[in-house]
């Protein structure tokens, strides 16, 4: 008998949340392992209901688990659940009652209790929760001599000016190595954070949870000062401060797989997408604190090893302080002094280059398996081991990734070579910080979404087939004794790396591995496993055939690795088996006013769902600059645009949301949105003035005297009369507000 609390949201399925149910595959993810007997605070609905599992069953053809429906409605809100004494403070009961939990594909997440030993039907009761005794509270102490050492409050105190936080069983490792004052940034540009600052350094000592949230405590303590306020989706006036656009877009997502958010121009796609994407973090690669952190120096070099032909040498370096390369056998004598006519002799002369501190990247293909440092310059005098029949050097490991390995982007022939500044460079770097290591010069700011579970790219014109998934390309020589000569490397693309994250997100090593095992094998691990996001921004702006080629069929739903009808091709260019795993998430975005570009390839859009961006004039809503309501402003401008044109060519909204004057609202219209009619319109002015009215339009009449030769077709009387109407922009307010009086 176990404690969770579980997100539904009501916009996916409201009859869940009114009969007690939730629907999904009996193993899958989404339970994350709850089971019958275990309760259930479950958030959605506008409340937060307390409920009991009773049985798995099948509801029109679907596993559901059903639950008995203990209170229907506690009355109490998040900040108030997360705060309940009786629970053990962690990140994910922190966050993740408030945010989007669809996104990693589970809906419950186990609450660890303090006292094992506590009745959970307690929780039933209304009336438990109007003791305002059982909600933590955090406590503001002058110095570290008021601690109490048995409280269960959060206590921090100041310690040479700074602010600390008192240890405890009770608080999740991860907030107290993250911990650190931010207090010192205030108005420094984070709106939500400052406010949390002004409540700290306020009168009271004694914070409960209306004076000031555990969230945004967490915020503020534990997350840089300029990421994302989380505290911007709590609202204690709502007992569910869900942002529930983002849950039903997750459930979407993970449910169909192939998703295009599409729009006109300013709705706010790809910050929607980025948004959303804001806290998605790898289960494989769990935040690491920067206490943890490996620093390495970029200066130094980063050697490529490669642990013999297959990695057959694998198993045997591991294991060793030291390392060597095959090819440098001990009878070739000291390298500093190798003939140059020795076969393979520019390969071979490196190690000798091999300096203190250097490091040695341990690779296989494009499998990074481990990374150690060097703890001596080469010296061939000390390069002697009996375990190996060639030269080594004494090396202390700085991690091993054999169990999941780093994955880098291409595989190259040089079996020992230099790594810096090399096509494989920045893959490496990226897949390090995700590990766990920092780099000379980095900051925590620098630090965040290390371990982000999605990659992002913006297709166009030119991007090709070899881009996006795999390609030969040119690389120049990096050896300072063969610069200028040019090897060539099969180099994976955006969407074969996606597909191999996917796969280790799902337990194998990576797509390859996947492949080797049963269809069956496959299935469980794929549909349990965390989903991999794969954005493409500007979608439409590419040639779709040229970039998915024959892979636009293993993008369909039925047809993805584990599924009944999964498909797997051989690759033209590396002759690999590939397949694209079911976990891997397919998320675009697209303006619907581009005419840069034709009409969305029919392939694509039989192959995915569309979720519509709308201008939101809610956004808009009480902003009002002298006098003028921007929200039906946009919302009058908008109207006459889609009776003279269509939907897809209406305004949105993030165009006015930085306006605070009336002449930064002139300016935006002046540079952006009579640009953006005139595009509409095709410079047509007479149908601008059909959408902004005649304070927005001049004319200059032909009666000026000024000669017009030839302009005028024969059977006209004159030019003389003829009316050129001219865009303006009008200096009085009462022009803008016509627009919608």
């Amino acid at each position: 008998m176990a404690l969770y609390f579980g997100k539904i949201s009501d916009k996916v399925d409201i009859d869940q949340i009114e009969s007690g149910y939730y629907k999904a595959e009996h193993h899958s993810s989404w339970f994350n392992g709850i089971d019958i007997g275990d309760f259930a605070f479950i958030v959605g609905g506008k409340k937060i209901q307390y409920w009991l599992a009773k049985e798995w069953k099948t509801k029109n053809g679907n596993q559901i688990l059903q639950f008995d429906i203990l209170c229907d409605d506690l009355g109490i809100n998040t900040k108030q659940l997360s705060a309940i004494r009786n629970f053990y403070l962690s990140k994910v009961l922190l966050v993740l009652t408030v945010r989007s939990t669809a996104k990693s594909k589970k809906a419950f997440f186990p609450i660890q209790l303090i006292d094992n030993n506590f009745n959970l039907e307690s929780f039933r009761d209304p009336a438990f929760y109007r003791n305002q005794d059982i909600y933590r509270k955090i406590k503001l102490l002058p110095s570290k001599a008021q601690i109490k050492g048995n409280s269960t409050d959060v206590q921090i105190f100041k310690e040479n000016g700074i602010w600390k936080l008192k240890e405890a069983s009770f608080i999740d490792p991860h907030i107290i190595e993250n911990f650190s004052d931010k207090s010192i940034h205030f108005g420094k540009g984070s709106k939500n954070k400052d406010k949390t600052i002004s409540t700290i350094n306020g009168t009271k000592d004694i914070l409960a949870f209306d004076d000031l949230s555990l969230l945004s405590f967490y915020d503020l303590f534990c997350c840089a000062y300029k990421g994302q306020s989380l505290t911007e989706l709590e609202d204690s006036t709502d007992l569910t401060p869900v942002d529930e656009k983002d849950e039903y877009l997750a459930e979407l997502c993970v449910k169909n797989k192939n998703v295009i958010l599409f729009g006109p121009p300013g709705t706010g796609k790809t910050f929607r997408i980025q948004e959303f994407l804001e806290d998605l973090e790898s289960d494989q690669y769990q935040s690491i604190s920067d206490t943890k952190r490996v620093k390495l120096n970029l200066n130094k070099k980063f050697w490529h090893l490669a642990p013999g032909q297959g990695g057959y040498l694998w198993e045997k370096i591991k294991n060793s302080d030291k390392l060597g390369y095959e090819w440098c056998d001990k009878n070739l004598g000291d390298l500093t002094n190798l003939d140059p006519s020795t076969p393979n002799y520019s390969i071979r002369v490196r190690f000798s280059k091999v300096q203190m501190g250097d490091y040695f990247c341990v690779i296989s293909g494009s499998h990074c398996l481990g990374i150690a440092e060097a703890l001596s310059n080469y010296n061939f005098r000390e390069s002697d081991d009996p375990n190996f029949p060639f030269q080594t050097i004494k090396i202390k490991w700085l991690k091993k990734f054999d169990d999941l390995p780093l994955l880098l982007n291409a595989t190259s022939t040089p079996s020992f070579s230099a790594l810096n500044g090399g096509i494989r460079w920045s893959s490496l770097l990226s897949g390090l910080r995700q590990r766990g290591f920092t780099f000379d010069g980095e900051t925590m700011e620098m630090q965040k979404n290390l371990n982000k579970a999605y990659s992002f790219i913006t297709f166009h014109q030119s991007y090709s087939y070899e881009d996006f998934v795999e390609g030969i390309k040119p690389v120049l020589g990096d050896d300072e004794d063969s610069p200028k000569a040019i090897s060539y490397e099969m180099v994976h693309g955006i969407f074969r790396t996606a597909c191999d994250f996917a796969a280790q997100l799902a337990g194998f090593k990576d797509l390859e591995d996947s492949l080797t095992k049963s269809k069956n094998f496959r299935n469980e691990k794929y549909q349990n496993a965390q989903p991999f996001y794969l954005v493409i921004d500007e979608i439409n702006r590419g040639n779709i055939a040229n970039i998915f080629g024959e892979l636009i069929t293993l993008i369909e739903k039925d047809k993805r690795l584990g599924e009944d009808n999964e498909i797997v091709v051989t690759l033209p260019y590396s002759k690999k088996e590939f397949g694209v795993p079911s976990n891997l998430i397919i998320l675009g975005s697209m303006n619907t006013a581009d005419k840069s570009i034709e009409s969305l390839d029919s392939a694509l859009r039989r192959r995915f769902y569309f979720y519509e961006i709308a201008p939101d004039y809610n956004e808009l809503k009480e902003r009002i600059v002298n006098e003028i309501e921007l929200d039906r402003l946009l919302y009058a401008i908008n109207s006459r645009i889609e009776m003279l044109l269509d939907r897809d060519h209406l305004i949105g909204h993030s165009y006015f949301l930085n306006i605070n004057s009336f002449e930064e609202l002139r300016q935006t219209f002046e540079l952006q949105i009579i640009p953006l009619l005139r595009e509409y319109f095709f410079n047509d002015t007479s149908k601008i003035f059909q959408v902004l009215g005649p304070d927005f339009v001049s004319s200059i009449s032909g009666k000026q005297g000024i000669k017009h030769y030839g302009l005028f077709q024969v059977g006209e009387a004159s030019g003389r009369n003829k009316e050129v109407l001219h865009i303006v922009i009008p200096n009085k307010e009462e022009s803008f507000i016509k627009l919608y009086a």
